[in-house]
C-alpha cells in the first residue's frame, strides 16, 4: 500500500507531467499555423529549413500579387483615361469640321474656337493626370511625335549675330521635351571653335577650342553625342569619324544639308586624320583636345565610342534644366566652320511590376499627343480661320488613331499581368498547401491529446485534494 504522503507525491508528480504534456500540445497548437516553429519543435533542421525558405518564397510571392492588383488598378485608370480623351478628340473634330466652313460669321467662330481651345486644355491636363503620385502617360510613349529640324542649313556664310571676334552664330529651336539626345559634327579647321549647347540660359555643353586638321573644308569631322534629361546627368560620347580626304569634306552643297547627294563628296580614305597632326611644331587632335592616349586601334578611340564622359579635356558638361524645353546650338568662331546638328528624343523607358526578389513584368510606357501643329512651328492647333480647322481635323484624326494604338499597348500590358497574377497564385497556393502540411500535421491528435491530459490532470487535483482529508485506505483505493 502506498503511504499518504507517497500518495500526494505520486499525485503531484503525474499532475505535473499532464501539465507538461497539455503545454508541449496547446505550443504544436498554437504554432501549428507557422510552419517553421512547427518544423524545429518536430521535425529537425532539414524541415526548418524547408519551411523557412517556402514562407519567405510564399511572402515574397503575395508582394507580387499584390503589386499586380495595384497596377491593374493603375490600369484600369489609364484605359478610363484614355476613352475619356477619346471623347474629347471626338468633340473637338466636330468643333473643328463646323469651323471649317468658310461662310460661319466671326462671333460663331469664336465660339467655336473658344470651346476648342477648353476641350485641347482638357486634353493636356489628362496627359499630366497622375494615380497614387504615378504619372499615367509618359510624353516620350505619344503615338504622335514631332520632328525637330536643327541647325540645317548653317554654316560660316550664315550672317553671324555679331561682328566679332569672335564672331557668333545661335539657333534656338523649342524642342517641346525637357529631355534629349543632340548629335554635333563639327570641321574647325586649325584655327579651333566651339562649339556650345544651351539649355534656356545655361550652357549644358561646351567643346572648348577644338581643333581639326588643316581647313575646315577639308579631312573630317568629329562627332559629340550629348544626351541631357531631368534627374541625370548631362554626358557625351566622342565619335570620331573618317569622312573625307586631303581634298575635299561634306560642304553641304546648295542646299545646305551635309550629307545629301549635292555635296560633290570624294571618297573618304577611311583615314582619322583628326587622331593627332602637327601644327606649329605642336601636336593636336581629338585625343590630344580629350586628354587621351590612343587605345592602339585605328582610330585611337574604338574602344572608347560608347564611352560617356560628363568632363574630359577641355570638354565640359553641366546638369540640364528641367523647367525648359528650349535649346540653343551656339557656335563661336574667327574663320570657316561647318557643323551638322540632329536632335532626337530618347526612347519612353518600360516599367517594370512585381516584386524584383520573385517575378517582375515589363510594360510599355503609354502616352497622349501634345495636340500641336506640325507644320506651324508646333503652334497650338487652332479652329482660328478656315484653313486651321481644316489641319486641325487632319491632326485630330492621327491623335483618334493614335487613341487605339495606345489601347492595343495597354490590352498587351493587361493580358501580361493577367498571366503572371495567375501562374503566382497558383504558385503560392502550391507552397500554402506544403505549409499546411507542415504545420497541421497532427493537429487533430494534439487537440484529443490536450484534452485527455486536462481531464486526468483535473482528477488527479481531486484526488489530491480528497488525499488530504481523508484516510490513506480509501486514497489507496481511489488511486
Amino acid at each position: 500500500m502506498i503511504g499518504l504522503s507517497g500518495s500526494v507525491d505520486f499525485l503531484a508528480k503525474n499532475m505535473g507531467h499532464l501539465s507538461m504534456r497539455s503545454q508541449s500540445s496547446l505550443n504544436k497548437i498554437l504554432s501549428s499555423g507557422d510552419a517553421v516553429k512547427r518544423a524545429r519543435q518536430d521535425q529537425g533542421a532539414g524541415a526548418v529549413s524547408f519551411a523557412a525558405n517556402l514562407s519567405f518564397d510564399s511572402a515574397s510571392k503575395r508582394n507580387s500579387i499584390n503589386s499586380f492588383q495595384n497596377a491593374i488598378s493603375y490600369m484600369q485608370m489609364q484605359e478610363a483615361s484614355l476613352r475619356q480623351a477619346e471623347e474629347i478628340y471626338q468633340e473637338m473634330t466636330s468643333l473643328a469640321s463646323l469651323a471649317s466652313d468658310p461662310l460661319i460669321n466671326q462671333s460663331d467662330r469664336q465660339l467655336l474656337s473658344d470651346q476648342f481651345e477648353s476641350l485641347r486644355q482638357e486634353s493636356l491636363a489628362l496627359n499630366k493626370s497622375t494615380f497614387n503620385g504615378a504619372n499615367l502617360f509618359d510624353e516620350l510613349a505619344a503615338s504622335t511625335q514631332y520632328k525637330i529640324d536643327f541647325a540645317s542649313g548653317l554654316t560660316n556664310e550664315t550672317p553671324p549675330s555679331n561682328t566679332g571676334p569672335p564672331k557668333v552664330w545661335e539657333v534656338t529651336k523649342d524642342v517641346l521635351y525637357n529631355t534629349g539626345t543632340m548629335t554635333i559634327d563639327v570641321n574647325s579647321g586649325t584655327a579651333g571653335d566651339r562649339y556650345m549647347l544651351k539649355q534656356g540660359n545655361l550652357t549644358i555643353f561646351d567643346s572648348g577650342s577644338w581643333v581639326t586638321r588643316d581647313g575646315a573644308k577639308t579631312y573630317d569631322y568629329d562627332r559629340f553625342v550629348v544626351e541631357y534629361g531631368p534627374d541625370k546627368e548631362t554626358t557625351f560620347k566622342f565619335i570620331p569619324l573618317s569622312d573625307g580626304n586631303s581634298t575635299s569634306i561634306d560642304l553641304d552643297g546648295a542646299d545646305g544639308i551635309k550629307g545629301t547627294a549635292d555635296d560633290g563628296v570624294l571618297p573618304s580614305d577611311s583615314t582619322f586624320h583628326n587622331k593627332s597632326f602637327l601644327h606649329n611644331a605642336q601636336t593636336k587632335g581629338y585625343l590630344t583636345n580629350l586628354g587621351l592616349s590612343s587605345d592602339t586601334t585605328a582610330s585611337g578611340m574604338d574602344t572608347r565610342k560608347n564611352t560617356k564622359y560628363v568632363d574630359q579635356g577641355i570638354v565640359s558638361s553641366t546638369n540640364s534644366d528641367p523647367n525648359t524645353t528650349e535649346l540653343t546650338l551656339r557656335i563661336e568662331s574667327t574663320s570657316l566652320f561647318q557643323i551638322g546638328a540632329e536632335f532626337k528624343l530618347p526612347e519612353a523607358e518600360d516599367f517594370k511590376v512585381g516584386n524584383p526578389d520573385d517575378l517582375q513584368v515589363t510594360l510599355n510606357p503609354l502616352g497622349l499627343g501634345l495636340m500641336l501643329d506640325q507644320g506651324s512651328g508646333f503652334s497650338p492647333i487652332s479652329i482660328a480661320t478656315a484653313t486651321d480647322a481644316a489641319k486641325a481635323v487632319e491632326s485630330i484624326s492621327n491623335e483618334i488613331a493614335g487613341i487605339g494604338e495606345q489601347l492595343g499597348k495597354l490590352g498587351s500590358n493587361f493580358a501580361q499581368i493577367e498571366f503572371s497574377l495567375e501562374a503566382v497564385r497558383r504558385q503560392v497556393a502550391v507552397q500554402d498547401n506544403a505549409l499546411c502540411r507542415i504545420s497541421d500535421d497532427g493537429f487533430a491528435e494534439e487537440l484529443a491529446q490536450l484534452s485527455k491530459s486536462r481531464i486526468i490532470r483535473s482528477q488527479s487535483a481531486a484526488l489530491m485534494t480528497q488525499a488530504m482529508s481523508i484516510n490513506e485506505d480509501i486514497v489507496n483505493i481511489l488511486i
